[in-house]
């Protein structure tokens, strides 16, 4: 058995991309949709809440393609007979997330270079799949988690400097390649 993060299937992209599907991200989605339709907000809640439901209990798959995903949203809406809400969605995929203290974790005795260079790459397939929004989370737990390291010899102010500087240069790339690129740290 598969243990999915809030019950609700992983999300594919056209470039065979996988991120968690979570509830913030699918309620504020319809929430959006439902501003510009002047739909009000205790419908919209209500209406996210029962979308959730449905993925996480009654949809049988692991793995759902975003458009399949935004289709089926679309499809949930028009039979509550919220075709305007429907209309309104916007179909970009989730944010892709790094947990920056699995990539520490990851780089083991390798210490900050081996973490360095996971993030630069991880980061890199992140642009060459087009996400629009990035979270990486966990960024006081990999600063702690790099300093357990013998190899390190870095201070807590070096470590979050280097990485913050890591993380501005992943901004100015994204947005140089994308219309649209957002980097949340969390």
């Amino acid at each position: 058995m598969i243990a999915l993060p809030h019950h609700l299937p992983l999300i594919r992209n056209e470039d065979n991309h996988l991120t968690p599907c979570q509830f913030e991200w699918l309620e504020q989605k319809i929430l959006d949709a439902s501003d510009e339709a002047d739909v009000p907000h205790f419908v919209s809640l209500s209406v996210a809440k029962g979308i959730y439901r449905y993925f996480s209990k009654s949809y049988e798959g692991t793995v759902i393609d975003s458009e399949e995903l935004h289709d089926k949203i679309c499809s949930l809406l028009k039979e509550i007979g919220l075709e305007s809400v429907s209309e309104k969605l916007d179909r970009t995929p989730p944010p892709a997330r790094i947990n920056l203290a699995d990539l520490a974790r990851k780089a083991g005795s390798g210490g900050e270079m081996s973490f360095f260079s996971l993030l630069e790459g991880k980061c890199q397939d992140i642009l060459n799949f087009g996400a629009h929004d990035l979270v990486l989370d966990g960024f006081n737990e990999c600063i702690e988690e790099l300093k357990r390291h013998r190899n390190s010899s870095s201070s807590h102010h070096d470590l979050r400097t280097a990485i913050e500087s890591q993380i501005n240069e992943l901004r100015r790339v994204g947005e140089v390649c994308l219309p649209i690129f957002n980097v949340t740290v969390q």
